[in-house]
This record gives C-alpha cells, structure tokens and sequence, in this order.
C-alpha cells in the first residue's frame, strides 16, 4: 500500500499508571567506579566499569569501556550512573562468543553482556565530528554492543561549554544507545512505539501517551521531530528532546523507555517529575524554519566519515548477519554528529542514503 499523506492518528488502548518501583530497592547496586582496563594503546588511557563483564540478574548494567587522550571520564560514568538509576529491571545477558565483529576498543567484549556493551574510543582525526552506531541489536530490537567515536575538537568545544554540557550531550548519546529514537524497537512497524509515513512520525506507545494525555493533560499524542529520532523541539527542557537545552529525564521520556520493553525505576531524582509541557503558545513551524541549515560541504564530510565506518564495518563474506537471534548492523546505520557554526548537526548514513541532517543548538 503507498504511505498516506495523513499523519496517522493515534489509537491508544487503556492503560494503568506505569509501575512504580520503591526509591530504595531491597537490594542497592554496588557503587561503580572506572578501573583500569586489562590492554591499551600506547599513549592512550584505557578504563572500564569496575563491573564490567558481571553478570547481575537484579538490574540493568551497562559495561562501559573507554579509550582516550583527552577526554574527562568522570563524564561517561556519571552519565552511565544516571541512566542506570532509570532504569531498574535486567534484559537477557548474551554470550559474546556469537559476536564475530569487534568494536573499535581494545579490549574484546565480555563473555556475556549483561545488558549492553558500550565502548567509547577517541579519534583525533574525527576533528569536529562524533560517530554513535549500533554494531548488534537482539530479538527485541535492542542494542546489545554500541560504539561512540568521539573527535577530539568537538569534545574539546563541549568541555569548554562546561563539564555538564558534555556530559548532558553522552547522556543524549546513550539514550540514543538504550533504544529512545533509534534501532528496531522504536521504529518497528507493528510493535514500536514510532510509526512514520510520508507526512511525518506519530507516537503512539501506550505508556508515554498515557504521562502526555492523563498525567500531563496534553491533548493528541506526544509531539516528535520530523524524523521521529526526538522529541519535538517545543519541548525545549527535555534531555531527549531536539533542542539540547534539557538537562533531565522527563517522565514522559522515561515512559517511552518503558514502552521499548525496559523496567523503570519511576521514583530516580533523575527523572523530572515536576516538569509538564503540552507545548501551547508555540510556533512549531517557525521554530523548525528558522534552524540554520548544515552547509553542502559539512554535510558531505559527515557523510564521507559515516560511510568510511561503514566500510571499515563491512561483514565478512561467509559470516551470518544473525545467530541466535542477535543481528550484527555494524556495516548499516551510523549517526554523525558535526558542530558548525554553534550547531551540533546529525546526520544520519546508511550505504545508501545521502544522509538525513537534523541540527541541534549547542
């Protein structure tokens, strides 16, 4: 069937108010910290989650590894501690014996992944430019191993801004690597919580719309960006959102997470629980038209960059894309992020695109 050109509207069954966890589980995770990492290269610094390669049933644990010159780790933990006070229930562990591709880190994965590998590598040739990609996702359309490779002079500009504005935009990066507007789960035509047509994206997960209409009073569904990876800009002090102004977890962010199938931990002093915007009094249109445009050669850069990665990525003739029901897509999509002008834009590559630009205010 052709795509309709009217946006789809919503149809949200009744749903009960998203589970609430205590604010002290029974059993607290242990304080994590960062601990040397076993292998490095030379002259850089090499470290992981003193977890790292645990299995825990009792809660959600990304393994974290970073390799770096230059860049202040204490941000990658605090925005990996944030993220794992959100979240409260544990996803199946996967045995990385099953993983024929290797991330861009040092050190291999852990035997079991227990939920989400995350390894960050600086690339001073990267200059002005992050690259965020998924390298395996699972059978519900989760990632299960995800890269960041991080150039040096963007990351020099947002430590400039301040320490939190880096660490507000990993949060932004990680986000994005837990699911919240990208991979499978969020765009899966008959499960995800995002379908997209040729007028645009709607939400319609039962969860989130439930916070937007009865807890906030909003009317419709909650609003997204045109290419359905954000929140609608409107909702400017949301950390999800595409403005990048936010610096917290909205509830109706941390639903959305609950809609992709995770378990949240509602009472977390990092979701935002007083903050509420139906987006009144706002010129959508104007705000979108009057965001400066990523020039043509900006644009090509990124995506130069975004298609040598991959290229570098490419599976091997002869190797499964998918065993035991965990897909390797480390040669399909990759997010380029390139600052211009004040503007952090991304760019989305895949082998055949040309590249989607969405831009987002520093």
């Amino acid at each position: 069937t052709s795509p309709s050109q009217t946006p789809l509207q919503p149809t949200i069954a009744p749903v009960a108010q998203p589970t609430r966890l205590p604010m002290d589980p029974p059993n607290p995770p242990p304080e994590v910290t960062l601990v040397a990492s076993p292998d490095c290269f030379p002259s850089f610094i090499c470290l992981q989650t003193s977890d790292w390669g645990e299995e825990d049933s009792t809660r959600w644990k990304p393994d974290l590894q970073l390799e770096f010159q230059t860049l202040n780790e204490n941000v990658f933990l605090n925005a990996t501690k944030r993220w794992s006070s959100i979240i409260a229930g544990d996803r199946p562990p996967v045995n990385s014996s099953f993983l024929s591709e290797q991330d861009n880190c040092t050190n291999p994965y852990p035997v079991v992944i227990d939920d989400i590998h995350i390894c960050v590598f600086e690339e001073p040739v990267l200059g002005d430019s992050f690259l965020n990609s998924p390298l395996y996702y699972d059978n519900d359309g989760l990632a299960v191993a995800w890269q960041m490779s991080l150039g040096t002079v963007l990351m020099t500009t947002l430590l400039n801004e301040t320490n939190s504005s880096l660490e507000n935009f990993v949060m932004r990066l990680m986000g994005k690597a837990i699911g919240f507007g990208s991979g499978p789960a969020w765009f899966n035509e008959e499960s995800g919580p995002v379908v997209c047509d040729a007028a645009g994206c709607t939400y319609i997960g039962a969860i989130a719309t439930h916070v937007w209409q009865n807890e906030w009073g909003c009317q419709g569904s909650p609003p997204l960006s045109p290419d359905g990876m954000y929140w609608n800009i409107c909702l400017f002090d949301d950390l999800m959102s595409s403005s990048n102004f936010g610096t917290k977890v909205s509830k109706l962010s941390a639903a959305a997470l609950e809609d992709l199938g995770y378990t949240i931990h509602y009472e977390s002093t990092e979701i935002d629980s007083n903050y509420k915007n139906c987006c009144h009094n706002r010129n959508l249109r104007n705000i979108q038209e009057n965001k400066p445009q990523l020039s043509d050669t900006a644009k090509a850069k990124a995506v130069t960059r975004g298609r040598a990665l991959l290229a570098s990525g490419a599976l091997p003739a002869g190797v499964p894309r998918e065993v035991d029901g965990v897909t390797y897509v480390g040669d399909q999509i990759v997010t380029v992020f390139i600052e211009e002008n004040g503007v952090i834009y991304d760019v989305v590559v895949t082998p055949r695109n040309s590249g989607n630009v969405f831009g987002l205010n520093l």
